[in-house]
Protein backbone atom coordinates (compact mmCIF):
# COMPACT_ATOMS: atom_id res chain seq x y z
CA UNK A 1 0.00 0.00 0.00
CA UNK A 2 1.55 3.32 -1.07
CA UNK A 3 1.38 6.53 0.92
CA UNK A 4 0.23 9.48 -1.15
CA UNK A 5 2.18 12.72 -0.76
CA UNK A 6 0.17 15.89 -1.42
CA UNK A 7 1.64 18.89 -3.20
CA UNK A 8 1.17 20.98 -0.02
CA UNK A 9 2.18 18.70 2.86
CA UNK A 10 2.36 19.40 6.56
CA UNK A 11 5.84 20.30 7.86
CA UNK A 12 8.26 17.41 7.43
CA UNK A 13 9.82 15.78 10.52
CA UNK A 14 13.39 14.63 9.90
CA UNK A 15 14.74 11.65 11.87
CA UNK A 16 18.11 9.88 11.96
CA UNK A 17 18.61 6.24 12.93
CA UNK A 18 21.78 4.12 13.10
CA UNK A 19 22.08 0.32 13.17
CA UNK A 20 24.88 -2.16 12.53
CA UNK A 21 23.96 -3.27 9.02
CA UNK A 22 21.19 -4.00 6.53
CA UNK A 23 20.29 -7.38 8.07
CA UNK A 24 19.64 -5.71 11.41
CA UNK A 25 17.61 -3.01 9.69
CA UNK A 26 15.43 -5.54 7.88
CA UNK A 27 14.67 -7.31 11.17
CA UNK A 28 13.07 -4.13 12.50
CA UNK A 29 10.95 -3.37 9.43
CA UNK A 30 7.62 -5.02 10.20
CA UNK A 31 4.73 -5.86 7.88
CA UNK A 32 1.07 -5.69 8.94
CA UNK A 33 -1.82 -6.18 6.48
CA UNK A 34 0.34 -5.18 3.52
CA UNK A 35 1.70 -2.09 5.24
CA UNK A 36 5.24 -1.43 6.42
CA UNK A 37 6.15 -0.19 9.92
CA UNK A 38 9.28 0.75 11.85
CA UNK A 39 9.57 1.77 15.50
CA UNK A 40 11.71 4.87 16.09
CA UNK A 41 12.86 4.86 19.70
CA UNK A 42 12.99 8.31 21.28
CA UNK A 43 11.16 8.94 24.59
CA UNK A 44 10.92 12.68 23.86
CA UNK A 45 9.35 12.33 20.42
CA UNK A 46 5.63 13.05 20.00
CA UNK A 47 4.11 13.10 16.52
CA UNK A 48 0.49 13.43 15.46
CA UNK A 49 -0.85 10.49 13.43
CA UNK A 50 -0.29 11.13 9.74
CA UNK A 51 2.54 13.65 10.24
CA UNK A 52 5.01 13.25 7.32
CA UNK A 53 8.48 12.00 8.22
CA UNK A 54 11.77 11.46 6.42
CA UNK A 55 14.16 8.92 7.94
CA UNK A 56 17.90 8.83 7.27
CA UNK A 57 19.13 5.32 8.11
CA UNK A 58 22.89 4.93 8.53
CA UNK A 59 24.99 1.81 9.17
CA UNK A 60 28.05 1.20 11.32
CA UNK A 61 29.08 -1.47 8.78
CA UNK A 62 29.77 1.25 6.22
CA UNK A 63 26.87 0.36 3.90
CA UNK A 64 25.46 3.38 2.01
CA UNK A 65 22.87 5.24 4.04
CA UNK A 66 19.22 4.99 3.00
CA UNK A 67 16.55 7.67 2.80
CA UNK A 68 12.99 6.56 3.59
CA UNK A 69 9.73 8.49 3.58
CA UNK A 70 6.56 7.83 5.48
CA UNK A 71 4.29 9.15 8.18
CA UNK A 72 3.76 8.84 11.91
CA UNK A 73 1.26 6.13 12.78
CA UNK A 74 1.13 5.82 16.56
CA UNK A 75 3.07 7.33 19.47
CA UNK A 76 4.07 5.13 22.41
CA UNK A 77 4.28 7.74 25.18
CA UNK A 78 7.73 7.91 26.76
CA UNK A 79 9.16 5.32 24.35
CA UNK A 80 8.93 6.41 20.72
CA UNK A 81 6.79 6.43 17.59
CA UNK A 82 5.63 3.75 15.15
CA UNK A 83 6.29 5.02 11.62
CA UNK A 84 4.54 3.74 8.51
CA UNK A 85 7.04 3.68 5.66
CA UNK A 86 5.99 4.54 2.12
CA UNK A 87 8.56 2.24 0.53
CA UNK A 88 11.26 0.09 2.15
CA UNK A 89 12.73 -1.26 -1.10
CA UNK A 90 16.07 0.42 -0.41
CA UNK A 91 16.53 -1.67 2.75
CA UNK A 92 16.12 -4.88 0.73
CA UNK A 93 18.83 -4.00 -1.77
CA UNK A 94 21.87 -6.27 -1.61
CA UNK A 95 23.79 -4.62 -4.43
CA UNK A 96 25.00 -0.98 -4.51
CA UNK A 97 22.37 1.57 -5.41
CA UNK A 98 21.56 2.07 -9.10
CA UNK A 99 23.23 5.46 -9.25
CA UNK A 100 25.72 6.28 -6.51
CA UNK A 101 26.42 9.95 -5.90
CA UNK A 102 29.76 11.12 -4.58
CA UNK A 103 28.09 13.81 -2.47
CA UNK A 104 26.05 13.01 0.65
CA UNK A 105 22.32 12.62 -0.01
CA UNK A 106 19.81 14.51 2.13
CA UNK A 107 16.17 13.52 2.49
CA UNK A 108 13.65 16.08 1.26
CA UNK A 109 9.95 16.27 0.39
CA UNK A 110 9.76 19.27 -1.92
CA UNK A 111 7.26 20.01 -4.71
CA UNK A 112 8.90 20.59 -8.10
CA UNK A 113 7.86 21.31 -11.67
CA UNK A 114 9.80 19.19 -14.14
CA UNK A 115 10.09 20.79 -17.59
CA UNK A 116 11.23 19.57 -20.98
CA UNK A 117 12.18 22.26 -23.53
CA UNK A 118 10.44 24.87 -21.39
CA UNK A 119 7.16 22.94 -21.16
CA UNK A 120 5.97 21.31 -17.94
CA UNK A 121 6.20 17.51 -17.92
CA UNK A 122 4.95 16.81 -14.39
CA UNK A 123 4.30 18.16 -10.92
CA UNK A 124 6.50 15.86 -8.86
CA UNK A 125 8.31 15.58 -5.55
CA UNK A 126 12.02 15.81 -4.80
CA UNK A 127 12.62 12.91 -2.40
CA UNK A 128 16.32 13.42 -1.80
CA UNK A 129 19.03 15.85 -2.81
CA UNK A 130 22.79 16.21 -3.06
CA UNK A 131 25.21 18.56 -4.81
CA UNK A 132 25.36 16.02 -7.66
CA UNK A 133 21.71 15.16 -8.19
CA UNK A 134 18.32 14.29 -6.79
CA UNK A 135 15.67 11.56 -6.70
CA UNK A 136 12.31 12.64 -8.06
CA UNK A 137 9.07 10.79 -7.39
CA UNK A 138 6.04 10.97 -9.65
CA UNK A 139 7.83 10.97 -13.02
CA UNK A 140 6.35 8.54 -15.54
CA UNK A 141 7.25 10.01 -18.91
CA UNK A 142 11.00 10.66 -18.89
CA UNK A 143 13.79 8.50 -20.23
CA UNK A 144 17.48 7.89 -19.53
CA UNK A 145 19.73 10.70 -20.75
CA UNK A 146 16.89 13.17 -21.31
CA UNK A 147 17.56 16.85 -20.54
CA UNK A 148 15.20 18.53 -18.05
CA UNK A 149 14.77 21.73 -16.08
CA UNK A 150 13.68 21.82 -12.44
CA UNK A 151 11.68 24.51 -10.67
CA UNK A 152 11.14 24.25 -6.94
CA UNK A 153 7.58 25.32 -6.08
CA UNK A 154 6.76 27.46 -3.07
CA UNK A 155 4.46 25.28 -0.92
CA UNK A 156 2.65 28.23 0.69
CA UNK A 157 1.87 30.33 -2.36
CA UNK A 158 2.45 31.05 -6.06
CA UNK A 159 5.88 31.29 -7.58
CA UNK A 160 8.89 29.06 -7.98
CA UNK A 161 12.64 28.83 -7.52
CA UNK A 162 14.63 27.88 -10.61
CA UNK A 163 17.26 25.17 -10.00
CA UNK A 164 18.58 25.05 -13.56
CA UNK A 165 19.18 22.13 -15.90
CA UNK A 166 19.75 18.44 -15.29
CA UNK A 167 19.58 15.11 -17.11
CA UNK A 168 17.97 11.77 -16.29
CA UNK A 169 20.46 9.23 -14.89
CA UNK A 170 17.96 6.39 -14.21
CA UNK A 171 14.26 5.61 -13.99
CA UNK A 172 12.49 3.01 -11.87
CA UNK A 173 8.82 2.48 -11.04
CA UNK A 174 7.71 6.10 -11.33
CA UNK A 175 10.90 7.54 -9.84
CA UNK A 176 13.87 9.10 -11.61
CA UNK A 177 17.40 9.92 -10.56
CA UNK A 178 18.58 13.16 -12.09
CA UNK A 179 22.09 14.60 -12.28
CA UNK A 180 22.53 18.35 -12.11
CA UNK A 181 24.44 20.15 -14.86
CA UNK A 182 27.61 21.03 -12.96
CA UNK A 183 28.92 22.97 -15.97
CA UNK A 184 26.08 25.46 -15.53
CA UNK A 185 27.25 28.06 -12.98
CA UNK A 186 23.66 29.13 -12.21
CA UNK A 187 22.68 25.52 -11.46
CA UNK A 188 25.75 24.99 -9.23
CA UNK A 189 25.02 28.10 -7.17
CA UNK A 190 21.29 27.46 -6.74
CA UNK A 191 21.72 23.78 -5.88
CA UNK A 192 24.51 24.55 -3.39
CA UNK A 193 22.27 27.15 -1.74
CA UNK A 194 19.40 24.67 -1.46
CA UNK A 195 21.68 21.93 -0.11
CA UNK A 196 22.94 24.31 2.59
CA UNK A 197 19.37 25.12 3.64
CA UNK A 198 18.42 21.44 3.83
CA UNK A 199 21.62 20.63 5.79
CA UNK A 200 20.64 23.23 8.38
CA UNK A 201 17.27 21.53 8.82
CA UNK A 202 18.85 18.07 9.17
CA UNK A 203 21.29 19.37 11.80
CA UNK A 204 18.32 19.64 14.18
CA UNK A 205 16.96 16.14 13.48
CA UNK A 206 16.48 13.75 16.45
CA UNK A 207 18.86 10.79 16.31
CA UNK A 208 18.31 7.27 17.64
CA UNK A 209 20.70 4.28 17.80
CA UNK A 210 19.84 0.59 17.75
CA UNK A 211 19.86 -0.85 21.27
CA UNK A 212 22.84 -3.11 21.96
CA UNK A 213 20.64 -5.40 24.04
CA UNK A 214 18.19 -5.86 21.15
CA UNK A 215 18.16 -8.72 18.61
CA UNK A 216 19.61 -11.19 21.14
CA UNK A 217 18.09 -14.45 22.41
CA UNK A 218 15.10 -12.50 23.73
CA UNK A 219 14.29 -11.17 20.23
CA UNK A 220 13.43 -7.61 19.30
CA UNK A 221 13.01 -5.03 22.05
CA UNK A 222 10.15 -2.85 20.90
CA UNK A 223 6.46 -2.30 21.70
CA UNK A 224 3.75 -4.56 20.31
CA UNK A 225 3.00 -4.01 16.64
CA UNK A 226 0.42 -1.31 15.97
CA UNK A 227 -3.16 -2.52 15.78
CA UNK A 228 -5.03 -1.84 12.55
CA UNK A 229 -8.80 -1.69 12.38
CA UNK A 230 -10.52 -3.53 9.53
CA UNK A 231 -11.02 -0.20 7.75
CA UNK A 232 -7.32 0.72 8.10
CA UNK A 233 -6.17 -2.71 6.98
CA UNK A 234 -8.37 -2.45 3.91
Amino acid sequence: MSIAMSMHPRPLTRLRYKSEGLAQARAHVRYVAGRTFFFFRDPRLMLAPGAPVCLEWTFASGAPHRILHGRAHETESGVGVWLELADARSLRELEPLIFTRSAHRLGTDLPVWVLRLGRAVAAARMLDLSLDGARIGGLESVSHGESLELRLLFPDGPGFRDLGSAFVAWTDNGEAGIKFDRLDSFCRIEVARLVGEVEDLWAKAPCSVHLRSCCGPQGLIEPALPHLSEQQAG
